[in-house]
């Protein structure tokens, strides 16, 4: 500032501004950390969306930096939580891929959960990455997870045992079902796991151990059945995956449709139904800590904790949200409605607002089965008048 004496007086800088010629604070640096991590924004588009909201020209190099410092900032929380799950007696793991770096990348998130943790590394699908991510090394609890062989590696020394992830299982099963249409074990099996997690629900619900004998042993025994007739590969079952496996090294001779999932199925009773006499373990690698809706399947629900809480019905369609209405235009977004703000409010006072039409004509089909075509005034607060056709 500049007195009238002609003298620049120049004010001290805010806590966490740092002294450069153009200083940005704390809160657009969270912004920016916000908008990459918890709203997946790419670089560029979170740069420019910055620049819309907040009159800031940051670079793609700040952006990136941000993120950098947010990393170092949270490295002891990360540790803790790397720990609280090294020390867990059940995890579920899982792996997904993800585009990263220039086009036709992708690396792979591999994940870690527990009823309060999750904890996420960016590597490769080896066994090098899975060290690397630090907790199957020591873990010495049961590994809920799907059938990919490094969960399986004999170099995890400490495990307690596995769970093969039943959500996993059943999409398998599916599989082979759409492979095999005249084949009734993949439907049996499917049958027998979805009776198996119902009845796994149950008993967890009533507090009980394990799941009630008279309740396990038929479900069981027909699963155990389904994957044996699979297997039997009986005469005039052409194209059935019990037909006789194809000779050569497992990782380079492809079997016929299902013919692995049947053999691990076999092989692992153990880890295919673990969760049946113990109800503190999962019968899928996402844990549902919300108790599930009448109607819901839980065999189908691998949300995560936080989801089922947030929406405890059935799952919805994960393309659903592709087609709601949007919100109506100048309305505040509810969270911020709840805590008495207005989104972008540092903004609203610089982004211009378009004038709002004198007439809007509205064509639409009501339930009635009439065209309505209404021409309303806003300015002057009238309601929508329908005409029939």
């Amino acid at each position: 500032m500049v007195c009238r004496c002609g003298r620049e007086h120049t004010a001290a800088r805010p806590p966490g501004v740092p002294d450069a010629a153009v200083s940005i604070g704390p809160a657009l640096r969270a912004l920016a950390v916000y908008l990459l991590v918890f709203q997946h924004v790419p670089v560029e588009r979170c740069r420019q969306l910055i620049a819309d909201a907040t009159g800031a020209a940051v670079s793609a190099g700040f952006i990136h930096s941000c993120l950098a410092t947010a990393a170092e900032a949270l490295a002891s929380v990360v540790k803790l939580i790397k720990t609280l799950l090294t020390a867990a007696a059940v995890a579920g793991f899982d792996e997904t891929t993800l585009r990263v770096g220039p086009a036709g990348q992708k690396k792979y998130v591999l994940g870690a959960f527990t009823e309060l943790y999750s904890l996420f590394f960016l590597g490769k699908r080896n066994l090098e990455s899975f060290r690397d991510f630090g907790i199957l090394p020591d873990f010495a609890g049961i590994v809920v997870s799907d059938r990919y062989a490094c969960y399986f590696h004999d170099g995890w020394e400490h495990l307690a045992g596995h769970q093969a992830c039943l959500a996993h299982i059943l999409r398998d099963y599916q599989d082979a079902a759409e492979s095999w249409p005249d084949a009734i074990w993949p439907a049996q099996a499917q049958r027998a796991l979805r009776g198996l997690i119902r009845a796994w629900h149950d008993a967890r619900d009533a507090g009980k151990t394990e799941i009630p004998e008279h309740v396990r042993g038929p479900l069981a025994r027909e699963f155990r059945h389904a994957v044996l007739a699979g297997l039997s590969g009986r005469p005039g079952d052409a194209g059935q995956a019990g037909q006789p496996g194809i000779p050569g090294p497992r990782n380079a001779a492809a079997q016929h449709p299902g013919r692995d999932l049947l053999e691990f199925c076999r092989d692992r009773q153990d880890d295919m139904l673990r969760f049946c006499y113990d109800t503190k373990v999962w019968p899928t690698n996402k844990h549902q800590r919300a108790r599930r809706a009448p109607a819901e399947d839980p065999a189908e629900d691998i949300r995560t904790a936080h989801q089922r809480r947030g929406h405890p019905g059935p799952a919805r369609h994960p393309l659903l949200h592709r087609h709601r209405p949007q919100a109506r235009p100048g309305r505040p977004h509810r969270a911020a409605h709840r805590h008495g703000r207005r989104p972008l409010e540092p903004a609203s006072s610089s982004l211009p607002l378009a004038p709002h039409p004198d007439k809007i004509t509205i064509t639409q089909r009501p339930r009635d089965g009439r065209l309505l075509r209404d021409v309303s005034q806003l300015t002057n607060g009238r309601n929508f008048r329908d005409t029939p056709h």
